[in-house]
């Protein structure tokens, strides 16, 4: 389950927190929590102001979990 980094292009300015709250569907905490950490790239560098305007081609590293395929053993109502 890794970190990916995804390519977005925005054709008018726009809020990095608003950019993230309407395309991934976060909290406005969540959202500036994600910027503070770097993970928004605007020309392959990372931007750390929440209130920044992007546009344009920026970059975003998430967490994307994927699965491999694999099934569990054995279940319970408890455990799986």
């Amino acid at each position: 389950m890794p970190f990916v980094k995804e390519k977005f292009t925005l054709p008018n300015p726009l809020r990095a927190f608003v950019f993230l709250m309407r395309e991934f569907n976060y909290t406005q905490a969540q959202a500036q929590r994600a910027i503070a950490k770097g993970r928004i790239l605007v020309d392959g560098e990372s931007i750390y102001g929440s209130s920044d305007l992007i546009h344009g081609e920026i970059e975003y590293v998430y967490f994307k979990p994927i699965s491999r395929g694999n099934t569990p053993i054995f279940t319970t109502p408890d455990f799986m």
